[in-house]
């Protein structure tokens, strides 16, 4: 299970993200849509540990990510960053 608790980010000092709580059990999808700039990516980044939230928690199996390791961490996480184009506002992958 990936869960997420509680996550804000914050660039800038002055502009942050907060994201609602997930949980996901293994062999699930999660469909993530939003208008631009609204932290899509920004919340894919964290996940795997990418980018490191000012608050909040993600955990994987009940062990937080930032415990996880090299492979352990590689192990427990499929991430594939897509090029798309844009066209008349709908994502075509």
């Amino acid at each position: 299970m990936l869960s997420t608790q509680s996550i804000i980010f914050e660039y800038n000092q002055a502009n942050h993200f907060a994201f609602p709580d997930i949980s996901l059990s293994a062999g699930s999808d999660l469909l993530i849509l939003g208008e631009s700039g609204v932290g899509k990516t920004t919340l894919l980044h964290l996940i795997p540990g990418l980018l490191k939230p000012k608050t909040g928690k993600i955990t994987i199996e009940e062990t937080a990510i930032t415990d996880l390791k090299g492979k352990l961490k590689l192990n427990a996480l499929d991430y594939y960053q897509l090029n798309y184009t844009l066209e008349n506002t709908w994502v075509y992958l």
